[in-house]
C-alpha cells in the first residue's frame, strides 16, 4: 500500500517541523492481520540541489505572475524532471496545491513544500518549491495548474 504524506499536521508545524505538511493516511481495514507497518521514504532531504536552482532573472527560469502570484520554474532541459517554486506574496503562508498536465493527462500532483533558497525573503520563508518526476521523453504539452487559484501555465510548448 502507498500514501503520499502530504497532509496537514498542526502539532508537527508547532514543533517547528516546516509547514507541517508531512501526515498521511492509511485505511486500518487493509492491515488487519499485519504484523508490522513500515514507513519507507522516497525523497528523505527536501532540500533541492543547487544545480537545479538557476539564479533569478537567469534566461533558464521562466517565471509566470498574477498579481501577487508567482510561478518559477527551472529549465526544462532535463527531460525527467520540471522543478520550481511557486509563491502568493499576499498569501505566503499558504503551500500551494500544484498539478502537472502532459499531452491533456493529468501525471502528478502535490503541494509545494520543497525548500527553495531562492524563495526566502522578508515574506517567504523558502518552503514553496517542487519537483515532479516524468517518464518517457516525448511529449507535445506540459502544463503547470495551481489548483486553488484554478489557473493553468502552458509551459510547452
Amino acid at each position: 500500500m502507498l500514501a503520499l504524506a502530504d497532509r496537514y499536521r498542526a502539532d508537527v508545524h508547532q514543533s517547528g517541523h516546516g509547514d507541517g505538511y508531512y501526515g498521511f493516511v492509511l485505511p486500518t481495514r487493509h492491515l488487519s492481520g499485519v504484523e508490522a507497518v513500515r514507513v519507507v521514504s522516497t525523497q528523505p532531504a527536501v532540500e533541492l540541489p543547487d544545480v537545479s536552482s538557476p539564479a533569478a532573472g537567469s534566461p533558464d527560469m521562466l517565471v509566470f505572475t498574477v498579481g501577487s502570484y508567482s510561478l518559477h520554474l527551472d529549465r526544462i532541459g532535463r527531460p525527467s524532471c520540471v522543478s520550481g517554486w511557486a509563491v502568493d506574496t499576499a498569501q505566503p503562508q499558504v503551500r500551494r496545491a500544484l498539478q502537472l498536465h502532459t499531452d491533456d493527462r493529468l501525471v502528478g500532483r502535490q503541494r509545494a513544500t520543497l525548500h527553495r533558497a531562492e524563495a526566502v525573503n522578508d515574506i517567504c520563508d523558502g518552503y514553496h518549491g517542487f519537483l515532479f518526476a516524468l517518464r518517457g521523453n516525448s511529449m507535445k504539452s506540459l502544463i503547470v495548474e495551481d489548483v486553488g487559484m484554478g489557473a493553468k501555465f502552458q509551459v510547452w510548448p
